[in-house]
């Protein structure tokens, strides 16, 4: 993905759990990660239900500090995890933004911000009509945000799928009916 996003001057967020940071077997190596973070790439925490507890929250911490990185304000639910009770929580933690992963049916598109934390609905890359959520949020003036990951299949990267959304997202940029963030 990175090479493709750089090339058309996208950045993205990394997602991190106490089971999966940087230099772990299966990830990004540390100067992969920090690579990224160097160019404007943010750190996502994903929620687990051991977030509520101080020890979870402490050991994911302390790993991101001997990174030299801080856990960012970012926090990723994954599908079925969410509930609104966690949006207290996450605060206390730090978090201000939510990705909320939906299926297409619960419909990604997530259209305003609520009580102090900007909720982002999210849905894997790989869907079967990513370009029609796309549009779907440009008309409403709302909020997507797509998913892709090495291990779902509805997430799965595709590199020329990937470059093509890529240049739709750029095209709507361009015209001004979209504009592309990061956290």
């Amino acid at each position: 993905c990175y090479p493709i996003m750089k090339e058309c001057n996208f950045t993205g967020v990394l997602v991190v759990t106490n089971g999966m940071m940087p230099g772990d077997e299966g990830c990004m190596t540390v100067a992969q990660f920090k690579e990224l973070i160097k160019e404007g790439w943010n750190i996502c925490i994903e929620w687990d239900e051991e977030i509520l507890k101080n020890k979870w929250w402490n050991d994911i911490r302390k790993s991101l500090k001997a990174l030299d990185m801080q856990p960012g304000n970012v926090v990723y639910f994954p599908e079925g995890t969410y509930d609104k009770k966690y949006d207290s929580i996450a605060q206390q933690r730090g978090f201000s933004i939510l990705v909320i992963e939906r299926t297409e049916e619960e419909n990604p598109i997530q259209a305003q911000n609520e009580d102090g934390i900007w909720h982002l609905g999210a849905i894997g890359f790989m869907t079967k009509q990513p370009k029609i959520w796309l549009q779907e949020a440009v008309n409403q003036d709302a909020n997507i945000t797509y998913l892709i990951g090495f291990e779902e299949e509805k997430q799965l990267y595709n590199g020329e799928s990937f470059k093509g959304m890529l240049m739709a997202l750029q095209q709507y940029e361009a015209a001004s009916e979209l504009m592309i963030g990061d956290v």
